[in-house]
């Protein structure tokens, strides 16, 4: 089954993440608003303030004209805080006094009107003015200018976005811990969902189903999964049995070809069971391997009777077509779109073939010969070894393990061999007094 590129709970952390950073600097962003426009209402109220009190200090000076008491009045404006430069002027705009040394800036940012000025431009600008009429007898004869440092907006900025960054984190953390929670919720099942799913197409074991711990949309896919799954249990298990019969009664084909056999190819297909299992190969190959392996000597129901009855030895010509039964079994059952016909069909063809190249029909060699066949083949030479036949007696177990030990590597595969003499004891159970194991057993479900 093939994983998804980006997984629901991956997308689900990223959009929480990009919403809680969209949030927080949003959030940051606002409290910095707020924090720029407080300090430049205050500035404005400050600086208003301040330069009307000098403009009425200085009005009686320039009134007079005197230069000196109008310098006189404004002095006191340099103990005021962040100002940096006054200047006095007359009805016609010439200075006639002022204090301070900083330079006039053009882009000053203007706050004589209270609804002038903005954040936006506070940002950019570094300076601030204010200017107010000196007003004398109730006439307006001039005009008063402050300039104030507005630099230290950065210092107050930084001074509010500390804290606001501070609880903006802690809301953060505490809203990503209940997301994750909320969406592990979501995303847990749906994983363990994915996770069955692929178990089940990777095995094809039904046996499996989803817990369902939900009463929501989520609660209702496990459930109608859980009775997909209980179907197709049912099905397959049915479609098993079947092909478990058809197997079993061709297999009676053979025993009618051939008296002996008839326990043989229960036999055989249990050392097949036991073999695979001592490779450690998986509970489904384990099994279809063991159902197909009755089949394995089907092709022998297309030799002739004068050749499968013969008293005495075969001469060249009719070991020939002897063994021509592995290709008539190929031939019988390939083609099928059964799974299991068409691994009987692999077993009949390859069961001969030897680990060292000299077997036959195709003289494969090592590797090249499937597993199965190469299961196969440990499994129907040990049977035939230890049964007893008309014209032989049966060796003792000790000696058909000797044989196998003897010929893995040239007739045999090293890890057969090595898989069922790991697992002796089933061998001797299975030739024990009871001989239980010579019954077919039942197909899993």
């Amino acid at each position: 089954m093939l994983r998804p590129a980006r997984t629901i709970r991956a997308q689900l952390r990223r959009l929480v993440l990009l919403s809680v950073g969209a949030a927080l600097l949003l959030n940051a962003g606002l409290g910095l608003f707020h924090e720029a426009h407080r300090y430049l209402d205050s500035k404005r109220n400050t600086l208003l303030a301040a330069a009307q009190a000098f403009a009425a200090a200085a009005g009686p000076g320039l009134a007079a004209g005197s230069e000196v008491t109008v310098t006189q009045a404004i002095r006191a404006i340099a103990r005021v805080p962040t100002v940096v430069y006054a200047e006095v002027q007359d009805r016609a705009g010439r200075r006639i006094a002022q204090l301070g040394g900083a330079v006039r800036l053009a882009g000053d940012l203007d706050l004589s009107d209270r609804e002038a000025g903005s954040v936006l431009k506070l940002l950019k600008s570094r300076t601030a003015q204010v200017a107010v009429p000196v007003i004398d007898s109730g006439e307006q004869i001039g005009r008063l200018i402050l300039v104030a440092d507005v630099s230290d907006l950065d210092a107050t900025l930084w001074r509010t976005l500390l804290p606001t960054a501070l609880g903006s984190a802690l809301a953060a953390s505490i809203g990503l811990l209940i997301s994750v929670r909320l969406q592990a919720s979501i995303t847990e099942p749906l994983a363990e969902l994915g996770r069955t799913m692929s178990r089940i197409g990777q095995t094809h074991d039904y046996q499996g189903s989803v817990q369902v711990r939900r009463d929501d949309e989520v609660g209702a896919l496990a459930r109608t999964f859980n009775v997909m799954i209980g179907e197709i249990r049912r099905a397959t298990a049915a479609i098993e049995q079947r092909e478990q019969e058809v197997i079993l009664r061709l297999s009676r084909a053979t025993e009618k070809r051939d008296g002996d056999t008839g326990d043989h190819i229960m036999r055989m297909a249990t050392l097949c069971r036991v073999t695979a299992e001592g490779m450690g190969l998986d509970r489904h190959v384990v099994d279809n391997i063991h159902r197909a392996a009755p089949l394995h000597d089907i092709g022998k129901v297309g030799v002739s009777d004068a050749i499968m009855f013969k008293n005495g030895p075969l001469d060249p010509e009719e070991r020939r077509a002897m063994e021509k039964h592995a290709e008539h079994g190929y031939e019988v059952l390939r083609d099928s779109d059964s799974e299991l016909i068409q691994l009987a069909a692999e077993i009949a063809l390859s069961h001969h073939e030897r680990w060292d190249g000299a077997g036959y029909p195709r003289r494969l060699k090592g590797e090249q010969i499937p597993l199965s066949g190469r299961i196969a083949a440990v499994a129907d030479v040990s049977d035939a070894l230890a049964s007893k036949r008309a014209y032989k007696k049966g060796w003792t177990l000790d000696e058909v393990r000797s044989f196998l030990l003897a010929n893995a590597g040239t007739q045999f595969d090293p890890d057969c061999v090595q898989a069922l003499v790991s697992r002796w004891p089933d061998v001797e159970a299975l030739y024990g007094p009871s001989r239980a194991a010579m019954s077919p057993e039942p197909a899993a479900a």
